[in-house]
């Protein structure tokens, strides 16, 4: 995990992880980090997840709950396609943000004044 500072006004979580064990502690503590503070949006890179586990899911949208409440945004990015799968199946493609890669991701915050951003389909 690392934070960039893309503004004055905007921070970002940057997590890029290699399985399901460790997304999951991951977004535990990004969560515990976010309590009360409104500085961050967070981007995740599930490039080496191939399969999601309801326990995942369940996190990143608490994650995502907690950031739209306070008008950040949660941008997943490089998102395999058995993963986009999984977000497809459970309905849950059109609640999330989804960027090509970190780059991309960044540039989505930058160019979003409001909190609600162009979806784009996993």
């Amino acid at each position: 995990m690392w934070i960039d500072n893309l503004t004055d006004k905007t921070s970002v979580i940057c997590i890029a992880v290699s399985g399901e064990q460790e997304l999951q502690r991951e977004l535990q503590i990004v969560i515990k980090k976010l309590s009360g503070k409104s500085d961050y949006n967070v981007i995740i890179s599930l490039a080496n997840i191939e399969m999601l586990t309801s326990s995942s899911l369940s996190g990143l949208l608490i994650l995502r709950h907690s950031l739209s409440r306070i008008g950040r945004q949660l941008i997943l990015c490089k998102v395999g396609f058995p993963v986009k799968g999984v977000f497809r199946t459970a309905g849950l493609n059109s609640l999330f943000h989804f960027a090509t890669d970190m780059l991309a991701a960044q540039t989505m915050i930058q160019q979003t004044k409001r909190p609600e951003i162009q979806k784009t389909t996993p």
